[in-house]
């Protein structure tokens, strides 16, 4: 009995989700902030401090903003190709494992180091790539452990180019 390990897509290494959104927005608005301070009227101590590098800051952030946006739409754009591409398959969990890794952790910051896995029953066509595979191992939060504590079965999405890099239901 051979036990392979899941890969996961190369987008989710990059994927932040909506940060990478989010810190564009924070730095427009700071850019914005500071191109305003160069034309309040009110000037204090500290504006006059900021009014030379106000206009550099905000070009800076605007700069920043933009690369940040970028970053984020070519992982969208990444992640929605992959999706078109990914194959759906249904498949069975086999065994769950939770692993306390060292104690001594657990005895100077007062909590395990906890790791939670899933063995999946392998699907036909990771059989085909290395036949004398018949699980697959995937790490997961504990909040996916918990969350399958009660299923059988798993729905995954997986790269029909290499079937071991696939995303479980809840992680699209």
């Amino acid at each position: 009995m051979m036990t392979a390990k899941r890969k996961m897509p190369e987008f989710r290494k990059r994927d932040g989700k909506w940060t990478h959104y989010f810190i564009g927005v924070i730095l427009i608005l700071f850019s914005v902030m500071f191109f305003l301070s160069m034309f309040s009227e009110r000037k204090t101590f500290l504006d006059w401090i900021c009014l030379p590098g106000a206009p550099i800051m905000g070009v800076g952030m605007i700069i920043l903003a933009i690369v940040i946006f970028g970053t984020g739409a070519s992982v969208h754009k990444e992640k929605r190709s992959w999706f078109i591409t990914a194959v759906q398959a249904q498949t069975t969990i086999v065994e769950r494992e939770i692993v306390d890794t060292d104690p001594e952790y657990a005895s100077y910051y007062g909590h395990p180091d906890r790791y939670w896995h899933l063995q999946l029953e392998a699907i036909p066509h990771q059989l085909r790539v290395q036949p004398k595979t018949t699980s697959v191992l995937v790490s997961v939060s504990e909040y996916q452990y918990k969350k399958y504590e009660g299923r059988t079965s798993v729905t995954i999405y997986y790269s029909p180019k290499d079937p071991f890099v696939f995303l479980l239901e809840d992680e699209i």
